[in-house]
């Protein structure tokens, strides 16, 4: 299994090599641990090409947002679990 980072999946976009047709983003249910400190947790559920196939992906994720000068921004995120279908034919 390899591992992939927001270097390699940056360079997979920008390569060309996978491209995200539509991205659908659901759930987000948030918990507070601070002021400024959240957790968010939501679905996705994307179409990507690869190979010139299209397929549908699904993933259930969770980011750690923080407010730095007044914005919230993600700070650390992980893909908790994902399914790949088998490419359209």
């Amino acid at each position: 299994m390899e591992l992939d980072t927001v270097d390699s999946d940056q360079h997979q976009i920008k390569s060309g090599k996978i491209r995200y047709i539509s991205m659908t983003s659901t759930g987000h249910p948030i918990r507070l641990l601070r002021e400024d400190v959240a957790l968010v947790h939501g679905w996705e559920e994307d179409t990507v090409e690869q190979g010139g196939r299209r397929f549908p992906v699904r993933n259930v994720y969770l980011d750690v947002v923080e407010k730095r000068n007044g914005l919230w921004q993600i700070v650390i995120w992980q893909i908790l679990a994902s399914q790949w279908a088998q490419p359209h034919r």
